[in-house]
């Protein structure tokens, strides 16, 4: 099955959100962390992500340092799919499974929560996609982090 192409719109500030609509007009509503909530899952999302995002991003930075802003994008979104949909494939850890379907938390579909279980129904590679535009709206600080400290182990490492 296809992975559906995605049109994301943000609106920005502290009351903002992102959309993200799929070509069969599913209409999902993120809604940013909120305080102890945000800074819990980032740091999960820190403890998951660490190991396998750090060592990806070096290659990545390496093959993608004159491409265009898209192909940056593309890639990192790509790369960051690949390595939620990893980990939660490899990860027999119900923390991981735990911290995975709470990310869904702060979803809305037509202005009502969104039930989980209802919604993806046959459907396993929608929430991975979804998954990744919750993670890249509401934590890109944290890839942030990572991508600095693995550069800087790269760096240390060369000299």
């Amino acid at each position: 099955m296809e992975m559906q192409k995605a049109v994301v719109t943000d609106i920005q500030g502290r009351s903002g959100f992102r959309t993200v609509e799929y070509e069969n007009n599913r209409i999902f509503k993120i809604s940013p962390f909120k305080g102890k909530q945000g800074t819990r899952l980032s740091m999960t999302l820190s403890k998951y992500a660490s190991a396998s995002f750090g060592g990806i991003l070096v290659g990545v930075i390496d093959q993608i340092s004159g491409g265009t802003e898209v192909e940056k994008l593309d890639t990192v979104s790509l790369m960051l799919s690949g390595v939620l949909e990893g980990a939660f494939a490899e990860l027999d850890d119900p923390k991981f499974q735990d911290f995975f379907f709470e990310l869904f938390s702060n979803v809305t579909i037509d202005n009502k929560p969104l039930d989980y279980d209802t919604e993806f129904a046959l459907d396993y590679g929608l929430p991975f996609d979804l998954a990744k535009h919750i993670v890249m709206y509401n934590f890109s600080s944290v890839f942030q982090r990572l991508g600095i400290a693995a550069l800087l182990k790269k760096k240390e490492t060369s000299e």
